[in-house]
């Protein structure tokens, strides 16, 4: 006996139960269920930037140029400290031996700037040079971290190109002396060599030069370089540059740098006198120094609770004594000018800081610290 075979309107209900639509219909109402809008698709969230990335580096590259062997050639890379506490420098590496890395400033407060030498060995080295400077960094808080910052220098040092001494320094300088430094260019290699040109990239600085050799046997050409600061320079350190042009046509030009520091005649700190108890007398001494004999003029202040007693004479070393007035509570931020009877130093100026306070709270304090 045969089976029962099932009308087609049995199949067809059956098909209807086991499969509500096509596999092309369950695919669209899948997509249409889990498709993102089309304005969506592209949008995708910014990495978040490792927290040395956050580190203010400024130039983070540096190129010497074309230098003289035995030269020296130094680069400071600066960076701020942009966190609100402090950041640490625990190490420096190069990956050349031709650059010799130096931490500056081990600690970084926040809002400071740290500092990374970077000095180019040129007596060791010769040639097309590159290295990249790695700095470890560390930070304590809101939990300790470790990460890098990286610098880059490069330059090239001529084999066939000396200057001596390596350096053209203007160091001790009294503001107001013009001074001299002489130094030597020293070259090996075509008797034709000349130096066509010399510019300084102080505007302080003139440069002469002589020609001291030419030796078509021996292939030496050598020059005098004779440099005289003016005594218009700022008190305070500076780096400049010495830029060369000869006639070579592969090299033509040369780089050497200039350092420098510029002294005031008449040196005197800032006073500090931090937290002083209201009442109390306060007497002390302020100590002005001198290369050379001069005479106090007169001595300003900005704020009449301060007053210095008079002083005469001429010579290396004055002692001035101030008091001052601590009647009334408060902060004192003013300056102290001392003129001088010396016509090429301008007047002196620095900071004079006290905190006067109740006695009751000056002790308080004293207390909390104990």
């Amino acid at each position: 006996m045969f089976p029962r075979i099932p009308s087609l309107l049995t199949v067809a209900t059956v098909a209807s139960i086991a499969f509500p639509c096509s596999a092309q219909q369950q695919y669209n109402r899948y997509s249409a269920q889990n498709s993102v809008p089309q304005t969506q698709q592209w949008q995708t969230q910014p990495m978040a930037l490792h927290w040395t990335q956050k580190i203010s580096t400024g130039n983070r590259q540096h190129d010497f140029g074309v230098v003289p062997s035995f030269s020296n050639q130094e680069f400071v890379f600066e960076f701020a400290n942009t966190f609100e506490h402090p950041i640490y420098l625990t190490g420096v590496r190069a990956s050349c031996g031709c650059t010799r890395p130096e931490i500056r400033t081990p600690q970084i407060a926040p809002g400071g700037m740290g500092q990374v030498l970077a000095k180019f060995d040129t007596k060791n080295f010769q040639g097309e040079k590159k290295a990249t400077v790695t700095v470890s960094v560390r930070r304590d808080q809101p939990y300790t971290e470790y990460g890098e910052i990286q610098f880059e220098v490069k330059g090239t040092i001529r084999r066939d190109v000396v200057l001596s001494p390596g350096t053209v320094s203007f160091d001790e300088v009294m503001h107001g002396d013009p001074v001299k430094r002489a130094v030597s260019i020293l070259y090996a290699g075509n008797p034709q060599w000349q130096i066509k040109d010399i510019k300084s990239t102080n505007p302080n600085i003139t440069v002469s030069t002589r020609e001291i050799q030419r030796n078509p046997q021996t292939q030496r050409v050598d020059y005098e370089l004779t440099l005289e600061l003016a005594g218009q320079q700022e008190i305070g350190k500076f780096s400049d540059q010495l830029l060369i042009t000869t006639n070579d046509i592969k090299n033509k030009n040369l780089t050497v740098n200039i350092f420098g520091n510029v002294k005031a005649a008449v040196q005197v700190s800032p006073v500090r006198l931090g937290v002083v108890e209201q009442g109390d007398k306060v007497e002390k001494r302020l100590i002005v120094r001198g290369d050379r004999p001069f005479e106090i003029k007169s001595v300003s202040t900005g704020d009449q609770r301060i007053q210095f007693s008079p002083v005469s004479g001429s010579k290396t070393l004055h002692i001035l004594i101030f008091s001052l007035d601590t009647q009334t509570v408060g902060q004192i931020a003013s300056n102290i000018t001392i003129e001088t009877d010396d016509p090429q130093q301008a007047p002196t100026t620095v900071s004079f800081d006290a905190q006067i306070v109740p006695a009751t709270f000056a002790r308080d304090e004293t207390v909390d610290q104990e």
